[in-house]
């Protein structure tokens, strides 16, 4: 009997937590009451297709996976249900294409660490955390460097 579970369990799907790394992570905080924004890059050792499917953490009310779409003329934000991560590749979250978009800000110090908890298709999970990046000013007409 032990043998046959051994075996069963053998021929699950790897869990996608040994295959995927998640470098190089940033979240800046909105100005206001606008959305926080995440960027990274996701990279995927295995050789399948991963899928990331949510992002969470408790310093926010709820995160977002979005990317950026050209409709007609028009780039446009678009709230996804996920992000795949092609076999042996990296995906990358940037200004201007995929990226987290963190919502209610929970927190009163905009500069403590903030935990992300990343689920996959397959139910793993990986977990990070990060101290935000700060927001650079925009430097009007006139104004010195």
């Amino acid at each position: 009997m032990f043998h046959v579970i051994f075996v069963a369990m053998s021929l699950l799907p790897l869990p996608a937590l040994a295959e995927i790394e998640l470098h190089d992570f940033a979240v800046t905080h909105g100005i206001g009451a606008r959305p926080s924004v995440g960027y990274g890059h996701m990279i995927n050792k295995s050789d399948r297709t991963q899928t990331l499917v949510s992002v969470t953490s408790a310093q926010f009310e709820r995160v977002e996976l979005h990317t950026h779409t050209m409709a007609d003329t028009v780039i446009q934000m678009r709230k996804v249900a996920r992000f795949a991560i092609p076999a042996n590749d990296t995906t990358r979250l940037a200004k201007g294409g995929k990226h987290l978009m963190l919502f209610g800000f929970r927190g009163k110090d905009h500069g403590a660490e903030i935990n992300l908890v990343f689920t996959f298709v397959d139910g793993s999970t990986r977990n990070i955390s990060l101290t935000p990046a700060q927001r650079m000013k925009r430097q009007g007409m006139g104004s010195q460097p």
